[in-house]
């Protein structure tokens, strides 16, 4: 086998690095996604998204936890390694852009009455 090719298999069949434990400083990193009081994608510190607790040593997304939806990450998550692509990923799926848009339509719905309220 070539040596180029030996590399290319090494390279391949290597793991994504993960760490044994949390590390708090995956919260100061920023990431490109949707808020509750944003119309467009902006600039996001996870750590305005997420909240590790060290008790339980687990992760909330605060915006999941919000909007009352279902799975893992609105009660807390848990792994055995950690990966900050675990948080990068949660972002994009399905539940998190739904806890969203539930969060904009609350926040809506409340502006609406209290304006009507004042027009009274």
């Amino acid at each position: 086998m070539s040596k180029r090719k030996s590399t290319t298999l090494q390279d391949s069949s290597a793991k994504k690095k993960s760490a044994a434990n949390f590390k708090t400083e995956w919260l100061s990193e920023l990431v490109e996604t949707d808020t509750p009081t944003t119309k467009t994608k902006a600039p996001t510190k996870l750590g305005d998204i997420f909240t590790y607790r060290s008790k339980s040593d687990d992760v909330v997304c605060l915006y999941c936890k919000d909007a009352h939806a279902s799975g893992d990450f609105a009660t807390g998550k848990r792994w055995d390694d950690w990966k900050i692509d675990y948080l990068k990923r949660h972002v994009t799926q399905k539940s998190h852009p739904d806890s969203v848009s539930t969060l904009r339509l609350q926040k809506n719905r409340r502006f609406a009455q209290t304006t009507k309220r004042e027009c009274r």
